[in-house]
């Protein structure tokens, strides 16, 4: 037990060190462990790694006690072309870590328990300060850090339920220009920029159900519920004292629901040496209809900023192969469908999200108290327009030079490796 402890406390400060991120589904992340992305998050039902406490926490009584942490690093390749002028912008930025850490303890024959510390939500995406898009969006970054402690039960020898709390802290950083021309016609002022910041903990609980129908059939079933956030932060300006007085630094206050997620798998082991998986999600992303900011001092004579989402629940859908190849490899395999919740009438470059598919492979070795995993995937994203009236400012009306309609292309390379000890 020492071992453990010491093993969990120093995976801790490791785990804190988290930085950026990258979008799925909305800014959903399913980068828990190289066994469970090579599997396309195909892991409801059926899953030997500890992230299982995320994608369904009955898991864990298969399990061995034992502390796995690990360290994902994902390249997202994303660029805009203009509809108006034909010119081509590209993100900035766009190496990402992400870090996580599990910790699975057998309390006895019954009743096994653990924490796992990742991030489930998080993005960003910084343009370039000079791109057509810049009075939308120049730099979006959401971070969280959840910290996830559950316990399973074991009701009979084949039926399992289990249950947890989610504490997650997040800080959230927007950027975006203004056009000076707008508010000072004539005087040729630099742009105005804006940042928005804000952070808080949030609370949630997850619960989870697993049955081994058969021998070879297993059914998962698991359910994370929505977390409710709300922001205290800054709005800061970078602008010419022309316009200090029309754009002043204040406190500021936003609420958001982070939407609730459910999972359903069926695993099957009939053929020897293999496990096969067929999952589904359902992201309630319909929650998330509008983003307001709410402002103690009056920016250009407006007390809030107001930006529609008016997002859509998704349900992505995941397949996953397994084969062990002896006591020592095991081979992982997955794709996953991931559509996004974002309707035409709000597309918008801080999260130019997009219909994707992931392929994924991966290897797990097992060596006495050592286990090491490792992957590769990439998530093909389907090209998306944006043609809509989302624009700089009212003031001017839709400005075909500032709207960044166009063409939007992006795609995924991710790959990873953790390591587990087990006791």
């Amino acid at each position: 037990m020492r071992k453990f402890a010491v093993a969990a406390a120093l995976t801790c400060i490791l785990i804190t060190t988290s930085t950026n991120y990258v979008w799925s589904a909305g800014f959903a992340l399913y980068n828990y462990s190289s066994t469970s992305i090579a599997r396309g998050g195909a892991v409801i039902a059926h899953n030997e790694d500890p992230s299982a406490l995320f994608f369904n926490p009955a898991l864990m009584n298969k399990l061995e006690p034992q502390v796995k942490v690990g360290i994902n690093y994902l390249k997202n390749s994303a660029e805009f072309t203009s509809d108006a002028t034909g010119a081509t912008f590209k993100l900035t930025d766009t190496s990402h870590y992400i870090p996580t850490l599990f910790a699975i303890h057998r309390i006895n024959d019954s009743i096994s328990a653990g924490i796992g510390i990742f991030s489930n939500f998080g993005l960003s995406t910084t343009w370039d300060d000079r791109w057509e898009g810049r009075y939308l969006a120049t730099h979006s970054e959401l971070k969280t850090i959840t910290y996830n402690p559950a316990v399973s039960f074991k009701i009979t020898p084949k039926v399992f339920i289990a249950g947890g709390i989610s504490i997650s802290m997040l800080d959230a950083e927007l950027n975006r220009n203004y056009n000076s021309e707008l508010f000072a016609p004539g005087f040729s002022l630099p742009d105005i920029k804006q940042k928005l910041t804000g952070d808080d903990t949030a609370l949630g609980y997850n619960a989870g159900f697993l049955a081994d129908l058969t021998d070879d059939v297993s059914l998962g079933i698991s359910y994370r519920s929505s977390m409710k956030v709300e922001m205290n932060g800054e709005v800061e300006h970078q602008v010419s004292p022309v316009l200090a007085s029309f754009f002043p630094d204040t406190s500021a206050s936003t609420a958001v629901n982070l939407p609730p997620q459910a999972f359903a798998g069926i695993a099957y082991r009939g053929i020897d040496s293999f496990v096969f998986e067929l999952s589904v999600t359902w992201e309630g992303w319909s929650k998330y209809d509008e983003l307001k900011i709410n402002l103690d001092q009056p920016v250009v004579t407006a007390t809030s900023i107001t930006i529609p989402k008016n997002w859509k629940d998704v349900y992505p859908l995941g397949f996953s192969a397994q084969y062990r190849v002896n006591d020592i490899f095991k081979l992982n395999a997955g794709y996953t469908y991931d559509p996004t919740p974002v309707p035409d009438d709000t597309f918008e470059p801080s999260l130019p999200g997009t219909d994707g598919h992931t392929f994924a492979l991966g290897l797990d070795i097992e060596h006495q108290n050592i286990r090491v995993g490792t992957f590769y995937a990439y998530k093909m994203n389907k090209d998306r327009s944006k043609n809509n009236d989302l624009d700089d400012s009212a003031l001017d009306g839709l400005n075909p030079m500032t709207s960044a309609n166009g063409t939007y292309k992006s795609s995924v390379h991710m790959t990873g490796i953790d390591v587990a000890y087990v006791f």
